[in-house]
């Protein structure tokens, strides 16, 4: 598709980390950022994110490194109408990771909607989903441009603990393995509650030593009251020595008393809902609500989550999607986890990129509404309704 032009986008106006990852997954913020946009896209840039989650066996040496700037160059333009959302696989020999809603490019102001969605911030809610048959450590990643110093806390469990993070610096913050969410459809007092003095980039971290991932986690102002589920499947045999199947999952974490949700699973549910039937639970600040899917196979990707009238709007919630341990084109599954972006958040145009020595890519396209158009790179339109998704995977370029 040709080289493109070149549009610099200052720290303020990108806000997410830029991360550094090894088997340790150190982070470090990254300054300006040097985005390479399509020549087909003269609007320029309405939304960007940074990782949103990494899977890195502990054998890995691979190191991904952002300098003061780096250069994208996009090989894959998606189109939709109306608003879509998307997911994107990597696979490396060393390494896989799962990236959603990289680069947005719609049309509209460049200030705007960057603005709006925002990715550092000074409160943040989340929860640590199910890793395959158990987690090793539940970690925080903690950047800020500004010294600065918080709090990591998990109100209903009565467990905190203070953290301070040096200028242009990362803080690991070990969180109790004993609040890792564990199985499906019961509401718990796990939620983790990250504040800070100045605004600061959150990931989390999700390691075993077989499968890890990790994920940014956003601030309480881009969460939002109505999201699809982005997931995957599990296994279909159980590990190890058929105690654990592996099942698609997500997790939602309530930020203010009195929230309800609706929840209409893609898939019948572990503890026996059934597909496309709605339920109602009732959650307040600071509790998790985790749903996996009854089979290994199946996967929750498509669930709608949305607030009830009488929850409103003023009580927004987070929403994570992933797998306890999904196979992507291989022999060996790895956890993932991943954390939603609400469906008003979500855009019509996107552009992919290469990303260090991968070798084969994979993503998915997800509608959030009945009789979207998608196009690839200017191919016949693929029609999609309401949570459904197209895939690709093993393409040779992303």
């Amino acid at each position: 598709m040709g080289r493109g032009r070149e549009l610099e986008v200052p720290r303020r106006l990108l806000k997410p980390t830029c991360s550094r990852f090894s088997s340790s997954l150190a982070g470090q913020i990254l300054n300006t950022t040097t985005i390479c946009v399509n020549n087909c896209v003269t609007s320029g840039v309405s939304g960007v994110g940074s990782y949103f989650g990494f899977t890195s066996p502990l054998h890995s040496s691979t190191e991904y490194c952002c300098s003061s700037k780096r250069t994208f160059r996009g090989h894959i333009r998606i189109k939709a109408t109306p608003p879509i959302y998307l997911r994107i696989v990597f696979r490396t020999l060393q390494i896989k990771a799962l990236l959603g809603a990289l680069f947005i490019f719609v049309s509209g102001g460049l200030f705007a909607q960057a603005d709006q969605f925002a990715t550092r911030g000074r409160e943040f809610w989340l929860g640590f989903m199910q890793n395959a048959s158990g987690t090793q450590q539940l970690s925080l990643r903690i950047a800020s441009a500004t010294a600065t110093s918080g709090t990591v806390s998990i109100p209903l469990a009565g467990w905190s603990t203070n953290y301070v993070v040096a200028a242009n610096g990362v803080t690991t913050v070990v969180v109790p393995n004993s609040y890792e969410i564990i199985g499906s459809e019961v509401a718990l007092n796990l939620g983790v509650h990250v504040t800070s003095v100045d605004p600061v980039t959150v990931s989390g971290v999700n390691y075993q030593n077989q499968t890890t991932d990790a994920f940014q986690v956003l601030p309480i102002e881009s969460l939002g009251i109505k999201y699809r589920v982005e997931a995957l499947p599990g296994t279909n045999i159980a590990y190890p020595n058929g105690t654990f199947m592996f099942r698609s999952e997500f997790v939602v974490v309530a930020t203010e008393d009195g929230t309800a949700l609706q929840i209409t699973p893609s898939a019948t549910t572990t503890a026996g809902r059934a597909a496309n039937v709605p339920f109602t639970i009732n959650l307040n600040a600071g509790q998790t609500y985790q749903v996996q899917a009854f089979s290994g196979v199946t996967d929750l990707t498509g669930t709608l989550v949305q607030a009830t009238d009488s929850s409103g709007s003023c009580r927004p919630f987070a929403v994570f999607g992933g797998s306890m341990c999904a196979v992507i084109g291989c022999a060996a599954c790895d956890h993932v986890n991943e954390q939603m972006v609400p469906v008003n958040a979500w855009g019509t145009s996107f552009h992919t990129v290469p990303l260090g020595s991968t070798v084969m890519y994979g993503y998915r396209v997800q509608a959030g509404a009945d009789n979207t158009s998608v196009t690839i790179d200017g191919g016949a339109p693929i029609v999609l309704n309401a949570g459904q998704y197209h895939q690709v995977l093993n393409a040779t370029q992303p």
